[in-house]
């Protein structure tokens, strides 16, 4: 007898709580896949959920060719909730039904956002003035608020990525004695409560260790990037001002800025892409380094010298030197911040 399992004869098997079922597999095309599966079901955990571990042999021909083997490999394919839901899918579970590989349903960002959460709110006053006691984050902060706003990283160093990263490689803040998947299987058969249940064991695990301030930092800086951001977005900031400037320059390769200092002009090409960095803002302007040719660069730099001597470094050109910016004679951009002195 024929056995073939289309995607929908697939699902009503998981549905059916079946422990085993086999079949040669149809693609979503209808055409035949030209393999033959065995799926094997386990029992991981039966709480608020019950979570099974589903796995698979693969045999390439179909059910009535299929030989005679006991050493066939067994390899996992997903986590199975309640009898419905597939999550932490494999890549060789994504290609049964179809040859390329559809969206994952891994639980596991959903995770690290509840555990991110929760490192939020066990945040203390103690803990801010201990992780921003020097500059460094504060520094890191103010990169991250510029890649994500200037340079349209969204996710650049996302909290996020990080707790993912730290989960999936099984360290989690510490708890060397806890893998991935008792993390997993945890959240998905028991998730009230749990990133509650998993800070607790950070905190125990990591006395007197590094794990919990890890955590505890990856909040504070997200939450001092958070409002470098805004500043971005609000009135009579710096960083609202050249945010204006790089979003009227960015359609072109190179700009033309007018210095003026103490009444003295002077006139230099400058690349946009050297724009992107933060230094501009918090280093004290615009690099000279990127101005081309050399004699141009030592042109400026002379000229910053002669014009301001309290100037401690003549390779930066400060913005507040900077009246306005062209693009060939079409003015592109006026500093609302500008003062001859």
């Amino acid at each position: 007898m024929t056995i073939n399992l289309t995607r929908e004869d697939f699902e009503q098997a998981i549905k059916s709580g079946a422990s085993v079922f086999e079949g040669n597999t149809i693609l979503d095309t209808g055409k035949p896949s030209g393999r033959y599966y065995r799926f094997i079901r386990v029992p991981l955990a039966n709480g608020e959920h019950k979570v099974d571990a589903l796995y698979g042999q693969r045999f390439y021909g179909i059910w009535e060719n299929k030989p005679v083997t006991f050493n066939q490999e067994i390899r996992f394919l997903c986590l199975v909730v309640d009898n419905a839901k597939t999550v932490n899918e494999t890549c060789d579970f994504k290609t049964i039904f179809c040859r390329s590989s559809f969206t994952s349903d891994s639980v596991i960002e959903e995770m690290a956002r509840k555990l991110f959460d929760e490192f939020r709110e066990n945040v203390t006053e103690e803990d801010k003035k201990k992780i921003l006691k020097g500059s460094y984050y504060d520094k890191i902060a103010r990169q991250n608020a510029f890649c994500r706003i200037i340079k349209g990283y969204k996710n650049y160093r996302s909290p996020i990525d990080s707790i993912v990263d730290e989960i999936g490689n099984g360290s989690c803040f510490g708890l060397t004695s806890t893998n991935a998947d008792e993390l997993v299987v945890d959240y998905l058969a028991n998730p009230t409560g749990w990133a509650e249940r998993t800070m607790e064991k950070i905190e125990k695990a990591n006395s007197g260790r590094s794990g919990r301030l890890y955590g505890i930092t990856l909040a504070v800086v997200e939450e001092l990037t958070e409002e470098y951001m805004r500043k971005y977005n609000s009135p009579n900031t710096q960083e609202i001002m050249f945010r204006l400037l790089v979003e009227l320059a960015k359609q072109y390769k190179t700009v033309r800025l007018v210095l003026n200092i103490n009444g003295k002009t002077a006139e230099v090409k400058y690349p946009v892409k050297g724009m992107m960095n933060s230094d501009i803002l918090y280093g004290g302007g615009f690099s000279t380094c990127n101005i081309t040719p050399r004699s141009e660069e030592n042109r400026i730099e002379e000229f910053i010298a002669n014009n301001d001597s309290q100037l401690e470094d003549n390779r930066r050109i400060p913005i507040k030197y900077i009246p306005e910016v062209y693009y060939g004679n079409k003015l592109i951009w006026k500093n609302p911040n500008f003062a001859n002195t």
